[in-house]
């Protein structure tokens, strides 16, 4: 009998089209240290890794983060960083909006709900600028990296030659009610 075919999935918030150039500005205006900068289109926030999942479990995260119920918000990245240990140059927040913390415990609670193991590290909430960067970035952090928050995906990832291919698998719309401000 054949095992059924995994896949590796994550949850995660795409940025708008402005503020993807920006960031990918951002990776290229303060990279130091050699590094390879993350293609624009794979920038992203991940909200909860899930990790290689059968097509059961892929179904039933689906059809439970349908279910997800938490506000838009706006949140402002307001930190440049960089990981020593992991050689990964960020940009993220540290004072995330309460939406945000709400919309992570959400997912959390779909992804245990679904029979896989949660994420043992806490959350930082981040977006990966470069990866293999061996010293920290020069250069400052633009004001204004606002970024309203109206949706979240389920990702895949494949692995690949050139980096990982994400196929966006689904989307949904955060409730439209109170909208939090920048947090």
């Amino acid at each position: 009998m054949t095992e059924a075919p995994r896949e590796r999935l994550f949850f995660a918030l795409w940025p708008h089209p402005d503020l993807r150039s920006r960031l990918a500005a951002l990776g290229a205006g303060t990279l130091a240290g050699g590094g390879r900068l993350v293609p624009p289109l794979r920038l992203h926030l991940t909200l909860a890794f899930v990790g290689d999942v059968d097509p059961a479990v892929r179904t039933c995260l689906t059809e439970a983060a349908a279910g997800i119920t938490a506000p838009p918000f706006t949140m402002t990245l307001d930190r440049l960083g960089w990981w020593r240990r992991s050689q990964v140059l960020w940009v993220g927040t540290d004072h995330g909006p309460a939406g945000l913390a709400r919309l992570v415990a959400e997912v959390q609670r779909v992804v245990v709900g679904c029979g896989v193991a949660p994420e043992t590290r806490p959350f930082a909430a981040h977006v990966t600028l470069a990866r293999k960067v061996r010293r920290p970035p020069c250069g400052e952090l633009p004001s204004g990296l606002v970024w309203p928050v109206g949706e979240f995906a389920l990702v895949r990832s494949v692995a690949g030659r050139e980096g990982p291919c994400y196929t966006t698998l689904a989307t949904w719309p955060l409730n439209r009610g109170t909208e939090e401000g920048p947090g």
